[in-house]
């Protein structure tokens, strides 16, 4: 007997994933997430700032804003330069989260969201380093949004426009030289 190859896609995306999180996380909501790491995973190697843009969580600009005094559409273009600028320095040779090994929690405010562990390759001045970290990823309105947890300016802005993961401890980093 055949199986539905909805079904089959279904199981596809649902059987790597722990227990905890199929059993937290609804079908559809896997595969929109999924949806949204396939093409942050692309944008990111290729540096589709449009992509990588739409990802950022909705209260980030605010809190720019509301930081800086500067417009929304300033600080979009702020953002949009300094993206530019790191794809200008560096070049991203693969970026890779791994969703089945994503780990589910909530903050204290009740908010859910994923760690998902992120090893990404880059070359930087004529180096190669292998960067092992974590994307947040959590919904807001139905939609996912993907955020790079590092410590320092943008873990502050997070904070800023996401008071609720202010008591939240983020795993660190670890970046790697693997080739010279």
């Amino acid at each position: 007997m055949m199986m539905h190859p909805l079904l089959a896609a279904i199981l596809v995306i649902l059987l790597p994933l722990s227990a905890a999180l199929a059993d937290t996380l609804s079908a559809a909501e896997i595969a929109a997430l999924q949806a949204r790491i396939d093409a942050h995973e692309v944008a990111r190697v290729e540096g589709d700032i449009r992509v990588l843009m739409s990802e950022m969580p909705p209260k980030v600009i605010p809190a720019i804003v509301r930081q800086t005094g500067s417009t929304a559409p300033d600080v979009r273009a702020m953002v949009e330069n300094a993206i530019r600028q790191a794809y200008a320095q560096q070049e991203f040779k693969s970026n890779e989260l791994d969703l089945s090994a994503a780990q589910f929690a909530e903050t204290k405010t009740g908010l859910a969201y994923l760690l998902i562990p992120t090893e990404t390759v880059v070359r930087f001045q004529d180096k190669t380093y292998q960067l092992k970290s974590f994307t947040l990823a959590f919904q807001e309105n139905g939609t996912w949004y993907l955020s790079r947890v590092a410590e320092g300016p943008p873990l502050q802005t997070l904070r800023l426009a996401y008071p609720e993961f202010e008591a939240v401890t983020f795993p660190q980093g670890i970046s790697t030289l693997i080739e010279d």
